[in-house]
């Protein structure tokens, strides 16, 4: 049985296989995000019948959380953009209700 790890970025991703007795099969080996690269990819994969995904390790609970909200605050700049966060929240106030209704969500 072999594992696969694949780190993925933009545009240049890095695969590395290994043994169930973690065996180094393939040092971490960088391919492209183009055809060539997925070539390169399968060739290194080559034969994938018995190859699974590396497991993440789980170190605990706060890593975890961490993780997510990493994650989270990922998704979130985003959606949003680069616009700090700052000026996005800075324009709900957190007060009572002026009587001049704009039409603004906060």
């Amino acid at each position: 049985m072999r594992f696969a790890g694949v780190d993925v970025a933009s545009q240049t991703h890095v695969v590395a296989v290994i043994t169930a007795a973690s065996e180094i099969l393939v040092k971490p080996t960088s391919f492209a995000e183009d055809a060539a690269g997925y070539e390169r990819l399968f060739s290194l994969l080559d034969p994938p019948i018995d190859i699974l995904p590396a497991p993440t390790p789980s170190i605990d609970d706060d890593t975890d959380q961490l993780r997510e909200i990493t994650h989270l605050f990922a998704r979130f700049t985003q959606d949003l953009g680069d616009r700090p966060i700052g000026a996005w929240y800075g324009s709900c106030k957190r007060s009572a209700p002026s009587p001049d209704v704009s039409g603004t969500p906060c």
